[in-house]
């Protein structure tokens, strides 16, 4: 099928350049989509908290930075903006962190960016982080505390 489709759009007289760049983008998007939560795989994270965020916060910098590609709907980028905002809390550091965000599907750029979620999400979110970083919109919708918020740039 993946043949077919390439093949139609690629070649098929009816489809321009911006068309075929487009189709290509969705294309990728609906190859890449997969199933995404907060701190969807726990051992990795727990390994990126140990290993990495618990050496960056003690580094000699004034503001920690962080790059999260392919970021989908932002779960990933408001995750680990959560543990390094715990871990920075933990060693009462005044430091500041920036996180930027960065994904090819402008609607899920524009989706993180909103950073409202569906109750549901938060299911299985361990720990006190929902309320600590979230706040009820209303009964069907959840959206991510401003203080952490303001710490991700989406593009």
């Amino acid at each position: 099928e993946y043949d077919k489709y390439q093949n139609a759009f690629m070649v098929d007289s009816r489809y321009n350049k911006e068309t075929t760049y487009n189709e290509l983008i969705k294309l990728t998007y609906e190859l890449s989509k997969h199933n995404i939560s907060f701190f969807r795989d726990e051992e990795a994270f727990a390994s990126l908290n140990e290993n990495i965020i618990s050496r960056m916060v003690n580094l000699d910098v004034p503001e920690i930075r962080a790059w999260v590609p392919a970021c989908a709907t932002g779960q990933e980028a408001y995750s680990i903006g959560m543990l390094l905002s715990e871990a920075l809390e933990k060693v009462g550091s005044n430091k500041t962190f920036r996180i930027f965000a960065t994904d090819i599907s402008e609607e899920s750029i524009n989706f993180a960016s909103a950073g409202i979620y569906h109750p549901e999400l938060f299911s299985e979110l361990k720990g006190n982080y929902k309320e600590k970083y979230f706040y009820p919109v209303d009964e069907n919708r959840i959206r991510v505390h401003p203080r952490l918020r303001s710490r991700i740039s989406f593009f």
